[in-house]
Parts: C-alpha cells; sequence; structure tokens
C-alpha cells in the first residue's frame, strides 16, 4: 500500500481491490466502535455497486461490532425494480445485511407508486432524531 498526503487529503493505493476493501473496513469498523462508545445506536449508510463488496464482506464479518446497535441504510435505487431484482440496490445490500442481526433495517421502495413521495419517506427516516 503506499499513502500520499496532499493538503487536507490522504491517497491510499492498493494492490488490489480486496486488499483496498479490508483496510476501508477495517478503518470503518474502528470508526464505528469508537461511536458505539459514544451512542446507543448509530446510523449508517451503505453504497451497493460490486465495487463495494470487498468491503462489505470484511464489514460485515467484524464480530467486535454490535449490529444489534446499528441502523442500515441504503443511498439510492432504480425506480420500478421490484426488491428481489438482482439488479436493485435493496437486493445487493439485502443479502450483506442479512448476514447479522442489525437494530434496523430500510430501504427505498424502488415500486412506490410516486417516486416523490417515497423520497420524502425515506428523508424523514434519514433525518429522524432519536
Amino acid at each position: 500500500m503506499i499513502r500520499m498526503k496532499f493538503d487536507e487529503i490522504t491517497l491510499s493505493v492498493f494492490p488490489t481491490r480486496s486488499e483496498m476493501g479490508l483496510v476501508a473496513a477495517q478503518e470503518a469498523a474502528e470508526y464505528v466502535l469508537n461511536l458505539l462508545k459514544q451512542k446507543e445506536t448509530i446510523r449508517c449508510v451503505f453504497a451497493a455497486a460490486p465495487s463495494q463488496s470487498d468491503f462489505l464482506n470484511c464489514f460485515f464479518s467484524d464480530e467486535r461490532i454490535d449490529f444489534r446497535r446499528m441502523e442500515a441504510f441504503h443511498m439510492d435505487e432504480y425506480i420500478g425494480l421490484p426488491s428481489d431484482d438482482p439488479r436493485s440496490f435493496r437486493s445487493f445490500l439485502k443479502k450483506y445485511f442479512d448476514r447479522v442481526n442489525m437494530k434496523a433495517v430500510y430501504y427505498i421502495d424502488g415500486m412506490a407508486p410516486d417516486p416523490i413521495k417515497e423520497c420524502e419517506r425515506y428523508g424523514d427516516l434519514l433525518m429522524k432524531k432519536d
């Protein structure tokens, strides 16, 4: 791994995607563990794409994390794809979320009859205060 610093930005270059995913998952886990020392419940938003697979595999395998204290969200969804369609982001992330026992998982409904109302519903969930 090569690390370079440019002003306030650190650039890390890895020889493989799997090594990058492992390091990213370890760094995310450390951040999450620190938050869990401060808060009873934390909320996380996850990206869904094949480029995230290595990260997600490592992150959701980290036994130090009490996922029962985590609420999960995903970033985006296609309009018109059922939740069980393998191309949907919900379907992609569900296989990772289902590996652990989470406090809550919130999905965007790509089949909602009114996408604007669905965005408002999901936005309200994201903005919910404990």
